[in-house]
């Protein structure tokens, strides 16, 4: 697992910064787009140190060879995890957006498109957010309520929940990588220059396959043996994320 995720998420991190380097000390003006980015980078490296977490705590192995306190532990950082998914994946695609209503500015229509995107992407993320929070009455039960003696409650369909906002994403990662393309003829660019944006754009749909292939894995999470099942979920999610963030920070290195 950290083999895997570990390269990706320095190289994400290094992209930022290299990103952060250029617009403050080359093009002097620092955007909303790299303070999502940042935002998203964060989140997304915090993240990795919870999966760090999860290794050292047993993920990939049987619930029943762990302990209750390792089961706990293990549920927890799934509840921390997924819920800043959301934010991560919103700060991503906005950063995305604002980055486009920037480079495309001279269509007031494709402006107004984009505006249309990030609401809809910040309503459901942020609502993705708070039902994962708030999936279990009281909120303790959500890390306990595979144990017997633990802290009884109820919660919603969480693999429901986990469907429909998956979906949402998928929809709008395919989305916010083709919004772009019919612009990107009318740019004042040289030809060398637009074809490289083409071939950034089609590197681009790599997150989105990644996120269909995680789709129905997604559904174990919320199984009695999630931690067995989490292991190729949490590599997925973390070459989906990490990807994302080098394609997003490439045009302004």
């Amino acid at each position: 697992l950290l083999g895997v995720g570990l390269p990706f998420e320095v190289i994400a991190t290094v992209s930022t910064l290299l990103r952060l380097y250029t617009r403050f000390h080359i093009v002097r003006k620092l955007g909303w787009d790299d303070l999502c980015i940042s935002i998203a980078n964060v989140i997304i490296s915090a993240s990795a140190l919870a999966v760090v977490i999860q290794w050292r705590s047993g993920i990939g192995e049987h619930v029943e060879a762990l302990s209750d306190n390792q089961v706990i532990t293990q549920a927890k950082l799934q509840y921390w995890t997924s819920a800043f998914f959301y934010l991560s994946t919103a700060f991503l695609k906005l950063s995305v957006l604002l980055f486009y209503r920037t480079i495309f500015g001279m269509s007031k229509k494709f402006k107004l498109i984009c505006d249309i995107n990030i609401v809809f992407i910040a309503a459901y993320n942020i609502a993705g957010f708070l039902t994962t929070i708030f999936a279990c009455t009281p909120v303790a039960h959500y890390w306990t309520r595979r144990l017997s003696g633990g802290v009884e409650g109820h919660c919603i369909d969480i693999q429901l929940q986990w469907y429909l906002f998956t979906s949402l994403n998928m929809v709008t990662d395919f989305s916010t990588v083709v919004l772009p393309m019919p612009m990107l003829g009318k740019l004042q660019v040289s030809k060398n220059y637009r074809f490289s944006l083409f071939i950034l754009f089609a590197i681009s749909f790599l997150p989105c396959l990644i996120s269909i292939i995680r789709f129905w894995p997604n559904s174990y999470l919320s199984s009695p043996d999630f931690t067995y099942h989490s292991f190729n979920i949490d590599i997925l999610a973390a070459i989906e994320s990490t990807i994302g963030v080098i394609c997003i920070n490439a045009p302004n290195i």
